[in-house]
C-alpha cells in the first residue's frame, strides 16, 4: 500500500513536470506566468508530501510538512488569479495581494511552530498504520489557512466561472468552463473529505488530486490555444503581415518570426543566430535607419528597432524586412515619366521659342511698316488703313504673348520682378489703359481707391497691372450696357505687410453656376453659343489665376447669370512707405519725366544686323528718323567683316541667323575689339523674337548690353537710344 501511495505521488510530480514542459514550449505571457506560478506551487506541495511519505523521524516529517505549506499556501490564490484572467474579469490587485500576504503569513507560522502553539497545539509521530506519519492537533492558525488560502480562493474561482457562464454564448467556451468547475469541485471535495478524516489515517490525497486536476487543465487549455486571446491575436496579426518580422535576443538569436519571414528566409529557425540564416543582410543590425538590399531580384528595406528593459539595457532587437520592389518599380516608372515630361517640356519650350521667333519676325515687319506708313501718310484713308493693320497686328501679338506667358507659368519659369511702386499710380495707369475701350462701348468706368492705403508698396507692379488689365478687359468684352468698376482696398496683416483687395464688378452677361468651377481653365471660353462673336483665346483668366497663385494670392468669382460678375483678388504686398494715399497724393510720383523732344544723332554710326531683309528695312527706316549714319549686314560673318573695317557706336544684332547666330557673332566681335584694344567699344543690343524667360539674362551674359524684343515700336526703340546715346551726341529738333 505504501508503494502505491508513493508511486501516485511520483506520478503526480511527473504530471506537473509534463505540464511545465508544455508551458515552456510557448511564449511568455501574463496567463502563462500565472499557470507557471500555480504549477510550481503545486510541484512544491507534492514534492514536500513525497518527502513526508519517506520521513522516518518526526524531525524529517516536520521539515517535509513545512515544505508542503510553501506551495499549498499560495497555489489556490494563483489558480484564482488565472481564472480571473481566463474569464476576462477585471483584476482586483489589492484583494489578490492580501490573499498572497495571508499565504506568506501561514508559511511563517508553520516554519516557526516549534516556538509557539498557534498553528499546531500538539505534534506526534506514529510509527504504525500504512506508513509512519504525523498526528497533528491544529490551532487557530490552521483555520486561518483554510479560510484565506483555500476556501476564499476556491469560492471566488467557482463564483467567477458561474457568473461567466451566465453571459457566455459560445457552447464550446461554456463546455470548457464546466470542465474547469468539475475539476475544481473534485479537488475541493477531496480536501473536505480529508479534513473530515474520511481517508486512511495519515494519508492526504489533496496534493495528488490537485496535481492531476491542474495538469489536465493546463494541457487541455494549452492544446486549444485558449489560454490567452492576446497571444493568439498577436500571432494572427504577425502572420497576416506581408512584411517579414524577426525578434532577436541580445545575442542575436531568433526568438520569434512570422510566416513572411520564413518565406523570405527559408532556413530560418528558432534559437538560430542570424549569421546562420542564408542571405540575411547583416548590415541591417549595424544601421540606424533604412538599410537597402536585394534578394532574388527583389528590393528590400530593413529596419531594426532596439528593445530595452526598464534599466535601458539592450535586451534584444526587432527586425522588419519590407518588400519595396513595387515601390522601386513605381519610382523607376516615375523617373522615366519625369524624364519624358522634361523632354516634352524642353521640346515645347524649343517649339515655342522657334514659333515665337518665326511669328514675331514677320509681325515686326507688319507693325514696323504700319507705323512708318502712319508717320508718312498724308491722306486720311491711308492713315486709317495703316492704323487698322497695326491694331490687328497688336491683337495677334497679344495672343502670342498670352500663350508664352501661360507656358512660362506652367513650366515654373515665370519669375517675379519686384520693386517699389506707388499703388495709386498702378491703379490709375491700369484704369486709363482700358478706359477708352469702355467709353467706346458706352460703358461707365468707375475707379475707387481707398485713400487710407499706404502709398508705396514692394512687389511686381507689372504682373499686378497685367492681372487687373486682364480682368478689366474681360469685363468690357462681356458687358454691353451699364458700368465697369474697380475698387481697391486692403488691410494690414502685420506692421510690414498689407493684404491688397481688388474688386472688379461689371453689369455684363454673367456666368452660369455650373461654369464657375472651370472659368480659370486654359483655352476655355464659356457659353460659346452666346459668346461666339466675342474674340479671345480663353487664356486671360487662366494666366491671371496662375499669376495670382505665383504671388501667393487668391482670386474668387461670384456671378449671377444675366446680371453681372464680380472678381475679388487678394495679393499680399510689403509696405515701403506707410504714409497714406491721402497724405501722399501722386501723379506718377517718383517717375522721372521723360524728355519728349525729338532728337537726331548725325555723328553716331549704327550697324543693323539681320538676315531678314524686311526687318532690316523696318529697323533702318526707324533709325533714319534719328539721323544716324547707318550700315546694314545680312549675316553674322558679314557683320564681323564690317566691324573690322569701320567703327560703330551701336550695333543692333539679330539673334537667330543661319550659319552663325548673333551670340556667336557678338562673342567674336568682342574678342576682336579687345585684342585690338579699340575703345570705346560699341553698345551691342540684341534684336530678337525670343520672348521666353531667361532670354534677357542669356544675352547680357554673352556680351550684349541691352535687349529689344521683336516686334518693337518706335517708342521702344527711342527708349533704348536714350539709354545708350550720350547727351552730348544728341541734337534736339526745335519744332
Amino acid at each position: 500500500m505504501f508503494e502505491v501511495i508513493v508511486g501516485l505521488q511520483v506520478v503526480a510530480i511527473v504530471a506537473i513536470l509534463v505540464a511545465l514542459v508544455y508551458i515552456f514550449r510557448g511564449g511568455s505571457t501574463y496567463t502563462q506566468r500565472l499557470m507557471l506560478s500555480f504549477l510550481i506551487a503545486e510541484l512544491v506541495h507534492n514534492a514536500g508530501y513525497l518527502l513526508e511519505l519517506w520521513a522516518q523521524t518526526e524531525r524529517e516529517a516536520m521539515i517535509a510538512v513545512k515544505t508542503e505549506y510553501m506551495g499549498s499556501s499560495i497555489v489556490a490564490v494563483f489558480f484564482m488569479m488565472f481564472l480571473c484572467n481566463y474569464c476576462g474579469r477585471k483584476e482586483h490587485i489589492w484583494f489578490e495581494r492580501v490573499l498572497l500576504l495571508c499565504g506568506c503569513a501561514v508559511i511563517i507560522m508553520v516554519w516557526t511552530s516549534p516556538w509557539h502553539d498557534f498553528y499546531y497545539k500538539n505534534v506526534e509521530f506514529i510509527d504504525s498504520g500504512v506508513y509512519p506519519h504525523l498526528v497533528l492537533t491544529y490551532g487557530p492558525g490552521f483555520y486561518f489557512y483554510m479560510i484565506t488560502c483555500s476556501i476564499i480562493p476556491w469560492a471566488v474561482s467557482v463564483w467567477m466561472i458561474f457568473s461567466t457562464l451566465q453571459n457566455e454564448k459560445s457552447t464550446k467556451r461554456a463546455g470548457k468552463l464546466w470542465f474547469i468547475i468539475c475539476g475544481a469541485s473534485f479537488t475541493l471535495v477531496i480536501m473536505v473529505l480529508y479534513v473530515l478524516k474520511q481517508f486512511p489515517e495519515g494519508y492526504d490525497p489533496t496534493p495528488v488530486s490537485m496535481a492531476f486536476m491542474l495538469t489536465v487543465l493546463v494541457i487541455f487549455v494549452w492544446n486549444r490555444k485558449d489560454f490567452d486571446l492576446t497571444r493568439t491575436a498577436t500571432d494572427t496579426v504577425l502572420n497576416s503581415l506581408s512584411d517579414a518580422m524577426i525578434t532577436l535576443d541580445e545575442n542575436y538569436q531568433v526568438l520569434l518570426f512570422n510566416d513572411a519571414a520564413k518565406n523570405t528566409f527559408p532556413n530560418l529557425e528558432m534559437h538560430q543566430t542570424v549569421d546562420k540564416i542564408d542571405n540575411f543582410p547583416l548590415h541591417i543590425l549595424e544601421g540606424n535607419g533604412r538599410e537597402k538590399f536585394e534578394l532574388d531580384d527583389k528590393h528590400y528595406e530593413g529596419h531594426m528597432q532596439i528593445i530595452r528593459d526598464y534599466e535601458q539595457s539592450v535586451r534584444g532587437y526587432t527586425v522588419l524586412v519590407v518588400d519595396v520592389t513595387r515601390t522601386y518599380e513605381h519610382i523607376k516608372e516615375l523617373n522615366e515619366m519625369r524624364e519624358q515630361a522634361e523632354a516634352a517640356n524642353k521640346a515645347k519650350s524649343n517649339f515655342l521659342a522657334n514659333m515665337s521667333h518665326e511669328i514675331r519676325t514677320p509681325m515686326n515687319a507688319v507693325i514696323g511698316m504700319s507705323e512708318l506708313i502712319l508717320e508718312e501718310s498724308n491722306g486720311r484713308k491711308v492713315y486709317d488703313y495703316a492704323k487698322d493693320i497695326k491694331n490687328a497686328a497688336k491683337n495677334l501679338l497679344s495672343i502670342i504673348n498670352d500663350i508664352l506667358d501661360l507656358s512660362k507659368v506652367e513650366s515654373g519659369k515665370m519669375e517675379l520682378v519686384e520693386d517699389n511702386y506707388y499703388i495709386q499710380t498702378l491703379v490709375e495707369d491700369s484704369a486709363n489703359l482700358i478706359r477708352m475701350a469702355a467709353l467706346q462701348k458706352g460703358l461707365q468706368m468707375k475707379v475707387d481707391i481707398n485713400k487710407d492705403l499706404p502709398c508705396q508698396l514692394y512687389g511686381d507692379e507689372g504682373r499686378i497691372r497685367q492681372i487687373l488689365i486682364n480682368i478689366l478687359n474681360n469685363a468690357i468684352k462681356f458687358t454691353k450696357t451699364g458700368y465697369i468698376s474697380l475698387d481697391v482696398s486692403g488691410e494690414y496683416t502685420d506692421d510690414d505687410y498689407i493684404n491688397l483687395q481688388f474688386i472688379i464688378q461689371d453689369t455684363g452677361i454673367g456666368i452660369k453656376n455650373e461654369d464657375l468651377d472651370v472659368i480659370f481653365e486654359s483655352f476655355r471660353q464659356l457659353d460659346m453659343n452666346r459668346n461666339r462673336k466675342i474674340q479671345g483665346t480663353g487664356l486671360g483668366l487662366s494666366i491671371t489665376k496662375q499669376l495670382v497663385s505665383l504671388m501667393d494670392g487668391d482670386i474668387r468669382v461670384e456671378s449671377e447669370y444675366g446680371k453681372g460678375t464680380c472678381f475679388v483678388i487678394y495679393i499680399k504686398q510689403k509696405v515701403v512707405d506707410k504714409r497714406t494715399v491721402k497724405e501722399c497724393p501722386t501723379d506718377h510720383m517718383g517717375e522721372e519725366k521723360q524728355d519728349e523732344r525729338e532728337f537726331v544723332c548725325p555723328n553716331s554710326r549704327v550697324l543693323v544686323v539681320d538676315d531678314n531683309l524686311i526687318n532690316r528695312k523696318v529697323a533702318i527706316a526707324m533709325l533714319k528718323t534719328f539721323g544716324f549714319q547707318l550700315k546694314e549686314a545680312a549675316s553674322g560673318q558679314e557683320a564681323i567683316d564690317i566691324v573690322k573695317q569701320e567703327d560703330f557706336d551701336i550695333i543692333f544684332m539679330d539673334h537667330m541667323m543661319p550659319e552663325m547666330d548673333g551670340i556667336e557673332a557678338t562673342r567674336i566681335i568682342r574678342g576682336y575689339l579687345k585684342e585690338e584694344q579699340k575703345e570705346p567699344q560699341p553698345v551691342i543690343v540684341a534684336l530678337t523674337a525670343n520672348a521666353l524667360t531667361g532670354a534677357r539674362e542669356t544675352y547680357l551674359a554673352n556680351g550684349f548690353e541691352d535687349f529689344l524684343s521683336k516686334p518693337f515700336e518706335r517708342k521702344q526703340l527711342r527708349e533704348v537710344l536714350e539709354k545708350w546715346i550720350p547727351e552730348e551726341a544728341r541734337e534736339y529738333v526745335v519744332e
